[in-house]
């Protein structure tokens, strides 16, 4: 349940990074919380955890330079 629900947060969040969308602020927002939720719950490693924190606001950074 909680594999599967990060899994399609960071999906669709890569998704709308990669089309620019002005929403995708909030959906990364909403992956990080249930990425933190799901190592919290023991579901995910804290280090997988973070590591997929890290890429994601790495990729939203990105456009926010350009």
């Amino acid at each position: 349940m909680w594999k599967g629900r990060v899994k399609e947060l960071v999906k669709e969040s890569k998704k709308l990074i990669a089309l620019k969308d002005a929403k995708s602020p909030d959906t990364v927002k909403k992956a990080l919380a249930t990425v933190d939720r799901a190592v919290a719950k023991g579901v995910l490693h804290r280090n997988t955890g973070a590591r997929l924190k890290s890429r994601l606001m790495k990729r939203l950074n990105s456009i926010n330079k350009s």
